[in-house]
């Protein structure tokens, strides 16, 4: 039998190109569900979210008490330092673009 590695990660994408409900609670209530899920299970691995403020905002509203940590997509070209997170986590990761490809940058 071939078994696949157990991920050291899982980063929830929660940005407007997947499929969300116009209903912020209903997304709240996926993203919370998920990552209960997950952080219950034995030996879990890192579980964070990628997005930024804005797609946050879209989707999630103005849920901020969650604390697992941000993956922050900036979309700009070289930012100075990392961003601000969109939620109480801490912020690990920024990421930005030079036109051709992406720049994940360690906060």
């Amino acid at each position: 039998l071939l078994a696949a590695p157990s991920p050291l990660a899982i980063w929830l994408d929660v940005e407007p190109a997947n499929s969300w409900s116009a209903r912020r609670s209903l997304n709240d209530a996926t993203v919370r569900g998920i990552l209960d899920h997950l952080l219950t299970q034995p030996g879990h691995p890192l579980i964070g979210i990628y997005s930024n403020a804005s797609f946050w905002q879209q989707i999630a509203g103005d849920w901020s008490s969650i604390s697992v940590p941000e993956w922050i997509a900036t979309g700009a070209p070289d930012p100075p330092g990392c961003p601000p997170g969109f939620a109480a986590g801490p912020v690990w990761l920024s990421q930005s673009t030079d036109g051709a490809r992406d720049i994940d940058t360690v906060c």
